[in-house]
C-alpha cells in the first residue's frame, strides 16, 4: 500500500500530465515564490489573477471563517472578470481551469491582529506575545471552474515567544519595520545570521565550524535571491514594502537582534549587534560599538561580508542561448570564533578585528555568480552559478560547492595536514537549492553526515524577477548595489561583440530609479512593473553601482570573483561606461559620484555576543 506522501506524488504528476491551465488568483510574492517553486518540480505553467477587492468589508470575529470568506471573495472577484471562453476548457486540451485563491490573518488570546495603528499598539502586541503564542490561519480555495466545483482547507502555524526586553521593544519600533506588519510580527535575515551563528559556536571541531561557516554562507546567498516576508501579512501584499531597494547615496544601518537564552550557567541571553553598510565612500567601515562593552557583552563569534558587484553583459555569438548578465559579487565574507564562545579554539590563537587581543579562529568564504537571463523580460530568470569556496584556519580544510545554474550543488570537502601537503578528499556535497543540501564525511575522526542547506528553512527563492520592479527584498541595501552595477555595467567588458554593447546600452535606459512607488513594487499589484525606464527617483530615491571590474574576456558564467581583500582596501576606480550626457533614471548628485569613478559596495557585519544575567 503507497504511503500517503507517494500517492500524493502520484496523484500531482497525472494531474500535470492532463496539461491543466492553473490561475494563482494573489498578488502576494511569498505565495508566487511557493507556486514558482512547485511549478518547477512538477513542470507547469501557472498564470496570476488578481481580485482587487476591499478586505477590510469583510469581517467575521471568528478567523477560519474569516480567511476562508476572503478566499470566496476573491475567488468571485476573479471569476466575474472571466470570459465564457475563459471559463471553459484549457483550449488546447488541457484540463481546467484552476483557480487557487488564499487569505491569512495573524492571531493572539483570540484575537485577530491587524497592522498596528500606534506605537503604543504595537507596544501591546509584541509584549502580549510572551503571554501567550501567536498563530497565523491561512485558507486556500481550489476551484474546477469548468465544472463550479472546489476544495478547501485552513492551516494553523504557531509562533512561542520568550519575553520581550522594553529596551528591544523600543529598537523594534524605532526601526518602524514592524509597524508595516499585522500583529507586528516579521521574519529578520539579521536574526537569522544570528541563529546561523550561534549554532556554530557550538561546533566543537573545526571540520563541523567549517561545515557550519558553510551552512551561515549558504544561507546569505539564499537571502540574496528572497523576497521579504511578514508574518501574517499574507493575502494583504506578503513583503514589507519598507524593504524595496531605494536609489541612495548612502546608508549605515546599526542595530541589534535578541536571540534568547543561551541556555548557560549564567541565565544570560545572547544578542546580535549589526551593521549594514551601502555606499559609494570606499573607506566606510563597520563603526566600533561602545555599547558592546558598556553593557557588559563577551564577543562569541562575528561575520563580516562586503560585496563589490560588477555586471557583465554576456550574448552569445551563436545563438539559442539567451542574453545574460553576469553578477559578481566580489569581496568575500569572513568568520571568526573567539575562545570565549567556541570550545575548540585555541587560547594561543592570534587576536582580531573584533576583539582586540582575543583567541580566534577565521574562516573565508566567497560566493558564486548571480546571473540573470533576458534582463529585459519582465519574466527574467535568476540563477547562481559558478563555486562558493568555504576554507578554515591556514587553508587546511576546504569546502568547494559547484553550483549548475539550474539549482543543483555537488561539491567536495578537503584536508590537508600541512601547507604544502596534497589535499584528500574527506567528504562530498550533494542536493538542490530547490530541496536541500546534504554532506557525508569520512576519514579518521570524521565520519559524520548532514544537511548544510534546507529550502523549507526560509522563504522560496526568487526565480525571475522584473528587474524593473524590484519589490520588497530580504536584502534590499545589497539589492541597491546590484542594481547600480547593472545600471552602469560596462559594454566594453561584455562578450557577443555588437549586440553585448547593445544590451547593455539598452539597461541604462531600461532600468528606472528604485521607489518605494507601488508601480515599481512587484508586490503591490502592478500589472505591468514599473511605470517606465525614465521614471524619476522618489523622494530618498535609490540605485545602485558596480559596473565592470577585471574581466579576462571569457564568456564562462563559471568565473570566479577577484581575492578576498579587505573592506576599503580598493581604490576608487572608475566603472562603467561614462562617455557622452549620463540620461540615467538617478538624480544628479548620484550622476557625479559616478562620474568621479566610485560606485556602490555594499557590507553586512554582526557581532555575537553574550550578555549578563539580567537582575
Amino acid at each position: 500500500m503507497a504511503t500517503p506522501l507517494v500517492s500524493l506524488e502520484a496523484r500531482m504528476q497525472r494531474f500535470v500530465a492532463t496539461s491543466p491551465r492553473i490561475i494563482l488568483g494573489s498578488a502576494s510574492s511569498s505565495r508566487r515564490q511557493i507556486m514558482d517553486e512547485v511549478a518547477q518540480k512538477y513542470g507547469f505553467k501557472y498564470s496570476v489573477s488578481t481580485a482587487g477587492i476591499d478586505e477590510k468589508a469583510i469581517r467575521y470575529e471568528e478567523p477560519r471563517q474569516l480567511v476562508l470568506a476572503l478566499a470566496h471573495a476573491k475567488r468571485d472577484a476573479i471569476l466575474a472578470k472571466m470570459s465564457e471562453q475563459e471559463r471553459g476548457g484549457g483550449g488546447d486540451g488541457g484540463s481546467g481551469p484552476f483557480l487557487l485563491t488564499c487569505d491569512q490573518v495573524v492571531v493572539h488570546a483570540g484575537v485577530i491582529l491587524e497592522k498596528p495603528e500606534s506605537e503604543d499598539e504595537c507596544r501591546r502586541f509584541i509584549r502580549g506575545y510572551a503571554t501567550m503564542p501567536a498563530s497565523t490561519v491561512g485558507s486556500v480555495l481550489v476551484t474546477d471552474v469548468s465544472r463550479g466545483t472546489s476544495v478547501e482547507a485552513v492551516d494553523v502555524s504557531t509562533v512561542h515567544f520568550s519575553p520581550i526586553p522594553d529596551d528591544v521593544v523600543d529598537t523594534l519600533i524605532a526601526e518602524g519595520e514592524c509597524m508595516w506588519c499585522a500583529g507586528g510580527l516579521m521574519r529578520d535575515a539579521f536574526y537569522d545570521v544570528g541563529v546561523s551563528l550561534r549554532g556554530a559556536c557550538g561546533s566543537a571541531e573545526p571540520v563541523s565550524r567549517l561545515l557550519s561557516v558553510a551552512r551561515t554562507a549558504l544561507g546569505l546567498m539564499c537571502d540574496v535571491t528572497r523576497p521579504s516576508e511578514l508574518m501574517g501579512q499574507g493575502g494583504r501584499g506578503g513583503a514589507d514594502a519598507g524593504q524595496t531597494p531605494v536609489t541612495l547615496l548612502g546608508q549605515h544601518y546599526l542595530s541589534h537582534r535578541e536571540l534568547g537564552s543561551a541556555h548557560s550557567p549564567g541565565g544570560g541571553s545572547q544578542r546580535v549587534y549589526l551593521q549594514e553598510i551601502c555606499t559609494f565612500d570606499a573607506a566606510e567601515v563597520p563603526k566600533q560599538v561602545p555599547r558592546i562593552g558598556r553593557e557588559g557583552a563577551v564577543p562569541l563569534a562575528s561575520l563580516h561580508w562586503w560585496v563589490d558587484p560588477s555586471a557583465r553583459v554576456v550574448v552569445s555569438r551563436l545563438g539559442g542561448r539567451a542574453p545574460r548578465v553576469k553578477v559578481s559579487l566580489s569581496g568575500g565574507g569572513r568568520v571568526c570564533f573567539h575562545a570565549a564562545g567556541t570550545p575548540g579554539v585555541s587560547a594561543a590563537a592570534g587576536g582580531g578585528p573584533d576583539q582586540a587581543g582575543a583567541a580566534q579562529e577565521d574562516y573565508t568564504f566567497t560566493l558564486p555568480n548571480l546571473v540573470l537571463h533576458d534582463p529585459l523580460s519582465s519574466a527574467c530568470a535568476v540563477r547562481w552559478k559558478g563555486t562558493m569556496v568555504v576554507e578554515g584556519p591556514g587553508g587546511g580544510l576546504v569546502a568547494r560547492l559547484n553550483l549548475s545554474g539550474e539549482g543543483e550543488v555537488s561539491g567536495v570537502l578537503e584536508a590537508r595536514v600541512s601547507a604544502d601537503a596534497k589535499a584528500v578528499r574527506v567528504g562530498a556535497f550533494r542536493g538542490s537549492l530547490s530541496t536541500s543540501v546534504h554532506v557525508a564525511t569520512s576519514g579518521a575522526g570524521l565520519g559524520m553526515e548532514g544537511t548544510v542547506y534546507d529550502a523549507a528553512s526560509g522563504a522560496a527563492l526568487i526565480t525571475t524577477l522584473d528587474l524593473r520592479a524590484l519589490g520588497p527584498m530580504r536584502l534590499p541595501r545589497l539589492w541597491s548595489a546590484i542594481h547600480d552595477a547593472l545600471l552602469y555595467a560596462d559594454p566594453a567588458l561584455g562578450a557577443g561583440g555588437k549586440a553585448a554593447d547593445a544590451l547593455a546600452s539598452a539597461l541604462t535606459s531600461h532600468l528606472p530609479a528604485l521607489s518605494f512607488s507601488a508601480l515599481h513594487s512587484r508586490d503591490m499589484g502592478a500589472p505591468g512593473g514599473a511605470a517606465g525606464a525614465g521614471a524619476a527617483a522618489g523622494p530618498g530615491g535609490a540605485a545602485v553601482a558596480g559596473g565592470g571590474g577585471a574581466d579576462n574576456g571569457s564568456s564562462s558564467d563559471d568565473e570566479q570573483p577577484p581575492p578576498l581583500q579587505t573592506a576599503g582596501s580598493a581604490g576608487a576606480e572608475t566603472r562603467g561606461n561614462l562617455s557622452g550626457p549620463d540620461t540615467r533614471a538617478v538624480p544628479p548628485c548620484y550622476k557625479a559620484e559616478r562620474a568621479a569613478g566610485k560606485h556602490l559596495r555594499y557590507q553586512l557585519h554582526c557581532t555575537l555576543a553574550a550578555m549578563p544575567a539580567r537582575l
